[in-house]
């Protein structure tokens, strides 16, 4: 039980490290783009600007986006337990194989996803074209 949860601590710090990074390096570049934050950028209110209005097929588009990503983060987060699992199996061959199953069900994951989204983006842009703008 101690072993699961220290990977599992192992994995929450390298999730946490990556998103630091990401957050410094996404700081960064919106300062390198928009100039140093200072008092004087601080005073001036920007316009409100009109929110975008999305067609329902975009709407769509973007929610089943969004969701495959994540499902795609959890497979790849799935293959990086694999790979975990497989380096330190020891070369106990129980824990070789599960590892290996884990990837190959992974990978396969992995692959029925980007056919889904494929899938499911030749629908909606087909549905776009042919249904609803004509309206």
């Amino acid at each position: 039980m101690l072993h699961i949860y220290k990977k599992f601590v192992a994995a929450v710090c390298i999730f946490a490290s990556l998103s630091v990074t990401h957050a410094a390096i996404a700081l960064t570049t919106q300062e390198i783009l928009t100039g140093p934050e200072t008092e004087t950028s601080k005073s001036f209110q920007k316009l409100p600007t009109p929110s975008p209005t999305y067609s329902p097929a975009e709407t769509v588009s973007n929610t089943l986006n969004i969701i495959f990503g994540f499902i795609g983060i959890l497979a790849v987060s799935f293959i990086m337990y694999g790979g975990y699992l497989w380096v330190t199996s020891g070369g106990e061959q129980d824990k070789a194989k599960k590892a290996q199953g884990l990837l190959v069900d992974a990978v396969i994951g992995l692959v029925v996803l980007a056919t889904v989204w494929a899938l499911s983006y030749i629908v909606i842009k087909t549905l776009a074209e042919q249904v609803i703008k004509p309206l």
